[in-house]
């Protein structure tokens, strides 16, 4: 995961990952198992970040097509003139 990539996950996921991430770091000992670990850990929430950026999207996409129709203009004939005072 990319430092620049925002990870925009519901407070939940975050919650579960840093537990997991600190889990991780108190039992593997070695630099390279706790890297792997963290990374695949990192790998099973990508899909939901990909998801969810799909989505984004798709509505984004939406609006840009959907068309927005010039009003069109009413004349009214006015059968009385009725003059409100200031």
């Amino acid at each position: 995961m990319n430092k620049k990539q925002k990870m925009r996950l519901p407070a939940s996921v975050k919650k579960h990952i840093r537990k997991e991430k600190a889990r991780i770091r108190r039992d593997f000992l070695s630099d390279e198992t706790r890297d792997d670990l963290i990374k695949k850990l990192y790998a099973k929430f990508n899909d939901y970040i990909n998801e969810s950026e799909k989505e984004k999207e798709q509505k984004n996409d939406k609006l840009e097509k959907k068309e927005i129709k010039p009003k069109k203009n009413i004349k009214l004939k006015s059968k009385t003139n009725v003059k409100v005072a200031a």
